[in-house]
């Protein structure tokens, strides 16, 4: 019920209440055995997930954005690679002045787009880095977006 009320309070932008709900879901989500639980025995629910990342997108609404970093990170922690959470979390780092680590989430969040064939989300993460000046790192994501053409030992 916490979960279905925050997202419903992110839509009509009432982000102390959100934050409040997702902080609910959260510890109901958590008694049976904590955050650790999730990270070595169980897989985490979906729900679960998203918690941290909308109640972390509600805090930075607020202007908490180290507190929103800390909730982007939690949800990493508990899907690994996932892109979509690197992206969120680099464009919170950037909000908040933190290039370098802005910079990192989203040259992986390109890399694993790439990966993917998500071709226009791959792209934005490359137009964020150029905006960073970071053209390494993009070049890095241009170059698995490259159509690769295969070689072939038949002669010319």
């Amino acid at each position: 019920a916490f979960y279905g009320r925050g997202k419903a309070k992110m839509g009509k932008e009432d982000y102390p209440g959100a934050v409040d709900d997702f902080t609910s879901s959260i510890k109901l989500f958590e008694l049976r055995g904590g955050l650790e639980i999730y990270l070595t025995l169980e897989q985490p629910s979906a729900e679960y997930i998203d918690c941290y990342r909308t109640r972390g997108v509600a805090l930075s609404h607020l202007n908490k954005y180290n507190d929103a970093i800390g909730d982007l990170s939690i949800a990493i922690r508990l899907r690994k690679d996932d892109p979509k959470l690197l992206h969120d979390r680099g464009y919170l780092e950037e909000k908040d002045g933190r290039k370098r680590d802005a910079i990192g989430d989203y040259q992986r969040a390109g890399l694993l787009y790439a990966d993917a064939s998500a071709r226009s989300a791959a792209q934005e993460c490359v137009e964020r880095l150029d905006g960073l000046g970071a053209k390494t790192e993009a070049d890095a994501v241009r170059l698995k977006l490259a159509p690769r053409t295969p070689k072939s030992d038949l002669p010319k």
